[in-house]
């Protein structure tokens, strides 16, 4: 084989690779800002189920009272992008947790994805630095 085959191939490799790697994050980043726009919905159900009930639902049936009060379709409608369910914790008040666990599916690690108290606390990482979402 030529030198010049070998350095085509090699650049025609390194192409691929990227063109591979730009797709791949880019998938990762459109599942990120799905699952950011899914927290935003559901904070703002809860929040209009609490204005009108008097507080949060339960942690156990929070699906279901929005599914009750018709600002979700079901229980996958609480579902991320990846396949797991978002989490709610109400709190104290007007504190409550609502996240999604991440690609990962493991609550507490980097990729999570947290509406806090209305606010974003951290937001999705790929744990292996690789893209994610940024801020």
């Amino acid at each position: 084989m030529s030198p010049c085959i070998g350095r085509y191939r090699a650049s025609l490799v390194s192409m691929v690779v990227a063109l591979t790697l730009t797709y791949q994050v880019h998938a990762h980043t459109t599942a990120c800002d799905k699952a950011k726009v899914m927290l935003g919905t559901l904070d703002s159900s809860l929040r209009v189920y609490a204005a009108e009930h008097g507080a949060f639902p339960s942690a156990k049936h929070w699906i279901d009272a929005l599914v009750r009060e018709r600002s979700i379709r079901g229980p996958n409608d609480a579902r991320d992008p990846w396949g797991h369910d978002y989490v709610f914790v109400p709190g104290e008040g007007d504190n409550y947790d609502l996240r999604s666990v991440g690609p990962d599916g493991k609550q507490g690690t980097q990729d999570d994805l947290v509406r806090a108290n209305g606010w974003n606390s951290a937001t999705c990482r790929d744990p292996a630095g690789c893209g994610g979402c940024g801020g």
